[in-house]
């Protein structure tokens, strides 16, 4: 035979069935929908950027693989970095202590090269100057590894300047 429930176990259920209800409702109603904030896009604005990279200390087929207008792309993301513009290729020098002078010569490797290459990439631009390449942020001492067809190479951004947009 069941008890009769005193007036307080009555007030516990009442408030337990209340509970539920209320966070099924909270639940249902995806609560933290006004705490979410929106990314603001703050690159809005979109620019053709010219920078050049050099690599240092790459063997004479490296440089060979890199062609004039070969599409690059960042190693990370796999995103296009962009196009050869331009390639030079000088002489890699290594700086060595002269001990018994105390003074740094420059010592010429002649199996090495340092080549820099130039690219142009359509890129967005933020209101303070801060260029960006699909996921990637380009700057001035920035190290980048990008990938062609045939190679991977890891170099440092030497100059980075926008390109004013021709009228045709």
């Amino acid at each position: 035979m069941l008890k009769k429930l005193n007036w307080f176990d009555r007030l516990i259920i009442v408030i337990f069935i209340l509970i539920t209800v209320i966070a099924y409702f909270v639940l249902k109603s995806d609560p933290g929908k006004e705490l979410r904030i929106e990314p603001k896009k703050e690159y809005s604005k979109t620019v053709t950027l010219k920078y050049k990279i050099l690599f240092e200390g790459k063997e004479k087929h490296i440089c060979n693989g890199l062609m004039n207008l070969d599409e690059l792309f960042f190693y990370d993301t796999d995103d296009i970095a962009g196009k050869i513009v331009s390639k030079h290729i000088q002489p890699h020098y290594d700086e060595v202590l002269d001990k018994s002078t105390g003074k740094t010569r420059k010592i010429e490797h002649p199996e090495l090269y340092d080549v820099i290459i130039t690219i142009n990439s359509v890129c967005e631009k933020n209101k303070n100057g801060i260029y960006k390449i699909g996921d990637i942020y380009v700057g001035l001492t920035k190290q980048i590894t990008l990938k062609g067809k045939y190679i991977l190479l890891s170099g440092i951004v030497c100059s980075v300047e926008e390109v004013k947009n021709e009228k045709r």
